[in-house]
């Protein structure tokens, strides 16, 4: 028999799950009716269990924990290596360079540089 996990989540955070197969009931229907939720969880429906009104717990089968659980993991990891990209590119000869001659700049180098660039960045103003 599949595993059931039960999620003490809001409904927003389980939209692995199709929100048209989900099954809303209360906290003493649970109770009374577990067997039948349990099978219909384990089919694939999103079972919401409310306490005074609130969705307080969210029962979901094992396949779908199981992919929620993992979205995170994947994002986490996507996340690292554009930073290990970032962090690779910033590691160049040409970026060593350019650091050093930075720090080592004048002010009215600086100064120079900054009006440079945001000659390039800004569109010219026009007159109406």
């Amino acid at each position: 028999m599949a595993t059931l996990a039960i999620l003490a989540i809001m409904s927003a955070n389980m939209s692995a799950t199709d929100p048209s197969r989900t099954r809303r009931v209360s906290s003493a229907e649970a109770k009374n009716r577990f067997g039948s939720l349990l099978e219909a969880a384990v089919a694939g429906e999103r079972v919401e269990i409310t306490r005074y009104g609130e969705v307080r717990a969210v029962m979901v089968s094992v396949e779908d924990f199981e992919a929620l659980s993992r979205q995170p993991a994947r994002e986490l990891n996507r996340l690292t290596a554009e930073f290990d990209r970032m962090l690779a590119d910033m590691q160049s000869d040409a970026t060593r360079s350019a650091l050093v001659a930075a720090f080592d700049a004048s002010p009215e180098d600086m100064g120079r540089a900054a009006v440079t660039l945001a000659s390039r960045a800004a569109p010219a103003p026009t007159r109406g």
